[in-house]
């Protein structure tokens, strides 16, 4: 079956399955075209991404990463996006689990009336530092929740209501006003998600792309991923 048609066929999956088969294509293509800078061969894979981004922006499949050229893995490697962006597409296929997915994110909740407040095991990651949250629909009472969930001095989650607002922050962030950059990719464009993150890497921030939702523990998985990977390069 051609390209095209596994596309065509896609577009018609449920929008989170198509968008996560989609960001899968683009991780894998990025790796291979890796591959052809380092091994020398010839792929094609130039073309490919280009129809893979008139796919997206024909069917509208919200923020891809890794179709613009100027983006970087979000893991280490482009391979671990590869293996990322499967692991979440292979999800939608599973049995739901009869209990909930915690993670290292918090703790059990207690069976008891008066149940405490859960915590994330990695809050030295995050605790007394300033963080920007992009995209989605902000909300005082979610981002309340999220300052003292991940123990952060300060947390802005401001409106993105157009690039314009993308630009304003992007400077905030090269005045170096936040020492973490939180990116929801199913909730920004392409030049949103492009300006601020070029801006934090020119200042240094590290940048937490969340997948999926903006829960904390979505979030918290996202913070781990970008903060570890930090903290071994200061190694």
């Amino acid at each position: 079956m051609s390209q095209p048609a596994v596309l065509e066929m896609a577009a018609f999956a449920p929008s989170d399955v198509h968008h996560d088969f989609v960001s899968y294509l683009a991780a894998v293509l990025r790796h291979l075209q890796e591959a052809e800078d380092r091994e020398g061969i010839a792929l094609d894979t130039g073309s490919l991404l280009r129809r893979l981004t008139k796919h997206t922006r024909d069917t509208q499949a919200g923020h891809i990463h890794g179709l613009a050229l100027a983006h970087e893995s979000t893991t280490s490697t482009w391979l671990g996006d590869c293996q990322k962006a499967l692991k979440r597409l292979q999800g939608h296929f599973e049995a739901p689990s009869r209990t909930s997915y915690t993670g290292k994110a918090q703790r059990p909740a207690s069976t008891t009336a008066t149940s405490e407040q859960p915590v994330w095991e990695e809050a030295s990651l995050t605790r007394g530092k300033s963080a920007l949250l992009f995209g989605g629909d902000p909300r005082e009472e979610s981002r309340t929740r999220l300052q003292s969930f991940f123990e952060l001095l300060e947390l802005e989650w401001p409106a993105s209501d157009g690039d314009r607002s993308a630009q304003r922050w992007a400077e905030r962030l090269r005045q170096g006003s936040f020492e973490v950059l939180i990116l929801l990719l199913r909730f920004v464009t392409h030049a949103q998600s492009d300006a601020l993150v070029s801006a934090a890497r020119a200042a240094g921030i590290p940048v937490a792309f969340v997948d999926q939702g903006y829960g904390s523990t979505q979030i918290a998985q996202a913070l781990e991923s970008a903060l570890s990977a930090q903290t071994s390069k200061h190694a």
